[in-house]
């Protein structure tokens, strides 16, 4: 019989027989000594996380200690190490008066393998540290917002917003407005105290604070200014103290992750997340998952799938909303399932909502307003793909606001808390301001030369790496 001491615990094992599906726990040497098998003495049950990893390869683990306090207190120790390993206490009865294992054998006449089964066979089991039995007074709180409001009433009603605890996927071609669409739901969370870390693996830090910028000063806020040699225009905030106020509202509940002199790995961007919500951040942009499996291989699929897995578990654990953005799998930009997403179709099956955002071309618009004299055509539409609580495949049609970049639902244009005076009359987080696509002080979608230039990005024919 081989022997393996220490300062706390003994483990006796007989090296020759057969591996055995049970651990036993006991509480004296001579105990684990009679048992002749997979059996350890613990002197104490603090002293448990000794050989913490000698237990994790047994089926479970049988606590045999007569004193039922000892060993209910060993148990709790065990479990506290381990929330899944199936535990089992030998109840006080089943010793029949007997004060040791060595006592039980004698008394009852049984060989060590049958000591073992006979205690087993009334053992109770502890209950598994990751479950908890339905208890009615911890539903949700309907007094209080569990999420973040988009300012798009549609999206507000039928998906609660951006509820915590979950991860939505927005999934569009590149310049059909993820990005934007984004920022207007992170400058809507600061209109609402609610602090956001963004990560960009696509812009630069110049370009993240001049395209948020100009987007929360609004279409009456900025001037678009081209740019030296390029003959691109971005958006400059006009007024000094408009910029100061953005400036001071954004200091305050927003937060970019810099990537812009390296390449950021998934581990280095939880801890970043980490630290973020230790600071009481509750929402988190991703733009884009693909930017997190760059060198990847043959490998991108499976680490995507798994990327998004894992995020899944952050926002249930830390009660924050993680909102994804990735790129379509085909170059026509047509979302029509899960799997047209760019990746590991996984993805969107982890994911909680799966939004599909796409910006209709001309052709598209022209098409429709001849189907429907007397109409516009919307500038985007965003579908329900998958969503845990609102009907799937249904859709919002939105119109967008070039000027100030922001979308909105006719007769519901977003508006935020700094823009909003005390003489308006319009409440902070509201979308009753007066709007009117022909006082835009930006040329309109006649003047299609100018606005490509401004909003040009790659079109859809490859993908993004």
């Amino acid at each position: 019989m081989s022997e393996e001491k220490n300062e706390k615990l003994t483990l006796y094992e007989a090296p020759k027989s057969p591996r055995h599906d049970s651990a036993v726990i006991t509480h004296s040497e001579d105990d684990a000594k009679a048992l002749r098998m997979d059996a350890v003495y613990v002197s104490a049950p603090e002293a448990i996380d000794t050989h913490y990893a000698y237990f994790k390869e047994y089926t479970e683990v049988l606590v045999a200690i007569p004193d039922p306090d000892a060993a209910s207190q060993t148990a709790n120790c065990l479990r506290a190490l381990d929330k899944h390993l199936p535990i089992a206490v030998v109840k006080k009865d089943a010793w029949k008066g007997a004060a040791s294992v060595q006592d039980f054998m004698k008394s009852q006449n049984l060989n060590p393998a049958e000591t073992v089964t006979a205690l087993g066979s009334d053992a109770e089991y502890i209950p598994d540290g990751g479950c908890y039995r339905p208890n009615g007074d911890e539903c949700i709180d309907l007094s209080k917002q569990n999420g973040i409001l988009t300012g798009i009433s549609y999206l507000d009603s039928v998906m609660g917003g951006l509820r915590y605890g979950e991860v939505s996927m927005g999934v569009g071609c590149s310049g059909h407005g993820k990005s934007t669409l984004s920022g207007q739901f992170v400058l809507s969370a600061a209109s609402q105290d609610i602090k956001s870390c963004i990560f960009s693996g696509e812009i630069s830090r110049a370009q993240q604070n001049t395209w948020l910028f100009g987007q929360a000063a609004g279409k009456y806020g900025v001037e678009w200014v081209e740019q030296a040699g390029t003959g691109k225009k971005f958006p400059v905030v006009k007024d000094s103290k408009l910029k100061a106020s953005i400036q001071g509202k954004l200091a305050e509940y927003t937060d970019f992750i810099d990537s812009d002199n390296e390449i950021i790995s998934f581990e280095d961007l939880m801890r970043c997340f980490y630290t973020h919500v230790k600071q009481g951040y509750k929402f988190f942009v991703v733009d884009n998952v693909m930017a997190l499996t760059i060198g990847a291989g043959d490998n991108e699929y499976s680490e995507q799938a798994d990327i998004i897995y894992k995020m899944v578990r952050f926002a249930e654990k830390w009660n924050v909303h993680i909102l994804v953005l990735a790129h379509p799998q085909k170059s026509d930009g047509e979302i029509k399932g899960l799997n047209d997403i760019y990746g590991a179709s996984k993805m969107g099956n982890w994911a909680h909502e799966v939004l599909a955002i796409h910006k209709f071309s001309p052709e598209e618009k022209e098409k429709y307003e001849k189907a429907n004299p007397g109409k516009q055509s919307s500038d985007t539409r965003i579908r329900i793909l998958k969503s845990r609580v609102a009907p799937t495949d249904e859709a919002v049609y939105l119109n967008f606001d070039r000027a100030g970049r922001r979308f909105y639902a006719e007769g519901e244009y977003p508006c935020f808390s700094w823009e909003v005076g005390p003489d308006d009359g319009v409440a902070a987080n509201g979308n009753a301001c007066n709007f009117n696509d022909d006082d835009l002080p930006f040329p309109a979608d006649d003047s299609e030369g100018e606005q490509a230039s401004i909003f040009e990005e790659p079109d859809c024919s490859e993908p993004p790496f």
